[in-house]
């Protein structure tokens, strides 16, 4: 009976989101934030009581995006965040794009806070940028001769809840007011 409900939740997501997600938690579902490892396009059902968010419902990533992430990560999943920022740099994502990734939430299973991120974001781009080369037209990387750079800026974060609601469209991780129940 579980699971025969979070399906039925997951594809009517679409068009009343709040409600589903509210009526998701009432009834024992869980709504994951977004994995760049293991997200889909559209919203997942991974477990009887567990919905994974779709990649191509975060605000700011286009469907393409998505796509190329997908395609990637099924490749070989991404191993941190560098080699995240690495390997998805040859699809020219802008920056806007991986913030949006950061405020949704996709890229928490690395370990390290939102605003850390934030913070590294443009110095491996940088990176990456030095590191790839044309060869019949497309973008390839020799990653035997690059060392990933490490995570140097350590940041607080500050306002995770609210972008991840500008992002997702709604608080998965937690609310603002549970400190205060």
């Amino acid at each position: 009976m579980m699971k025969s409900r979070a399906f039925a939740l997951l594809f009517a997501f679409s068009n009343k989101f709040n409600e589903y997600v509210v009526e998701a938690k009432e009834t024992g579902i869980k709504l994951l934030l977004p994995s760049v490892n293991h997200s889909n396009m559209s919203f997942t059902s991974i477990k009887e009581d567990e919905i994974l968010y779709g990649l191509a419902h975060i605000k700011g990533l286009n469907s393409m995006s998505a796509k190329f992430i997908i395609e990637e990560a099924s490749n070989k999943q991404f191993s941190d965040y560098s080699d995240f920022i690495l390997r998805m740099s040859k699809y020219k994502l802008s920056e806007s794009q991986y913030i949006a990734l950061i405020d949704a939430g996709a890229l928490d299973e690395f370990g390290l806070n939102r605003a850390t991120y934030k913070a590294n974001l443009t110095k491996l781009l940088k990176y990456a940028s030095m590191f790839g080369y044309e060869k019949d037209g497309q973008v390839s990387f020799d990653f035997e001769i690059m060392d990933k750079p490490k995570i140097i800026e350590v940041k607080e974060d500050d306002n995770k809840l609210e972008l991840e609601k500008e992002a997702l469209g709604y608080y998965v991780s937690g609310f603002p007011l549970e400190k205060e129940r």
